[in-house]
């Protein structure tokens, strides 16, 4: 590893297209395409999965993203080149090369993956089509166990076949898309600030939620939709009865 600038300079020249991005409605997928390495991340995937991210989540008319891998791997982790490029020029005296170099990649690449991630309002799914090591792990939230055990920790939601793993995660996100627009949104920035929250601020702010809740059109609407459905459901109850 060289200079942070040097590192980024290399991601830019890297003229290979190593993250797809397609586009389904109000649904966007983003694809870690290096299969032939296991879609390891490197200096010029990062780059590019960093101004896909961006692309996406600054897309007004996108509501919900799915992140995957080019078979047959989802993501290998951290590139092994560029990691053992970075341990031995950190132990050469001669290079004018210290920690803070990984340092500023890991927090403003991988760490911005992940902030980026963590703050959208938008959903994201991972699909998890194989393998997920290091960093990957992290993007994925999933690991090194096998999938009925990553349901049973809550590290996924469904666990499907391969060949129904793209659509089962478009179903994903074509549940939030049939939502209001402000649910999934404020739901998401809750479940964000609750973690670090005390019972009570969670509380708080949950109910401030809530209240906003109650001048949408389509809490009204829903309401409105309940309650036609149980007077249309009163005639067989009391013809049960």
């Amino acid at each position: 590893m060289d200079s942070y600038a040097d590192l980024i300079a290399e991601g830019r020249a890297d003229q290979r297209q190593l993250v797809l991005v397609e586009r389904e409605g109000e649904r966007a997928t983003v694809t870690l395409s290096d299969p032939e390495r296991l879609n390891p991340l490197s200096a010029g995937l990062m780059l590019q999965l960093l101004d896909a991210l961006a692309e996406v989540d600054e897309d007004p008319t996108v509501r919900a993203v799915i992140l995957t891998g080019a078979d047959p791997a989802f993501c290998s982790g951290g590139d092994l080149e560029m990691i053992a490029s970075s341990t031995r020029n950190v132990r050469d005296g001669e290079m004018e090369i210290d920690t803070t170099t990984p340092w500023r990649w890991i927090r403003r690449q991988f760490g911005g993956v992940a902030r980026r991630i963590a703050a959208s309002d938008k959903t994201f799914v991972a699909a998890v089509n194989g393998p997920a090591a290091g960093v990957g792990l992290a993007f994925a939230l999933a690991g090194h166990v096998d999938p009925e055990r990553a349901l049973q920790m809550g590290l996924v939601e469904e666990v499907c076949p391969h060949d129904q793993l793209l659509s089962t995660a478009a179903k994903w996100c074509d549940r939030v898309i049939a939502m209001p627009p402000h649910a999934p949104e404020m739901t998401k920035a809750l479940m964000r600030a609750a973690v670090d929250a005390p019972w009570e601020q969670s509380l708080k702010l949950e109910e401030f939620a809530e209240a906003n809740c109650f001048s949408t059109p389509a809490l009204e609407q829903a309401a409105a939709a309940l309650l036609d459905r149980a007077r249309r459901a009163q005639p067989d109850r009391d013809a049960n009865a």
